[in-house]
């Protein structure tokens, strides 16, 4: 079910949020996007995106990219509740279509709420 916004209590926002994940994360991804997942004990998922400048120099498509991230995750937060995840791209994901981006995150949405239940 989609809820209507990308809200702030569903992002990780502070530097110890994201290091938990860092150090303490089930990691799974391909060449471009790293996707690193930590149970929260929230009835709901967070999300952290990071895009480094090095992988995609102009801004704009950096932030397109961090867009269709937060729109698919947005999609999927219902199968995803009690994760905190971070989606680190690697590579440059600049000249992959949206429907690209999309459709490699819904593979990995799926793979989480499939396999990483929480304890």
């Amino acid at each position: 079910m989609l809820s209507g916004r990308f809200a702030r209590h569903q992002r990780l926002t502070r530097p110890a949020e994201y290091q938990l994940v860092f150090t303490k994360a089930k990691r799974l991804g391909d060449k471009e996007l790293n996707i690193l997942c930590h149970a929260n004990q929230k009835p709901f998922a967070r999300l952290g995106v990071v895009v480094p400048r090095k992988h995609i120099r102009k801004a704009n498509a950096r932030n397109r990219v961090k867009r269709q991230v937060r729109e698919s995750f947005r999609w999927h937060q219902d199968s995803l509740k009690g994760w905190d995840i971070v989606v680190l791209l690697r590579a440059d994901l600049g000249t992959v279509t949206n429907a690209g981006i999309r459709e490699r995150l819904e593979k990995y949405w799926q793979h989480i709420a499939r396999t990483c239940a929480p304890s």
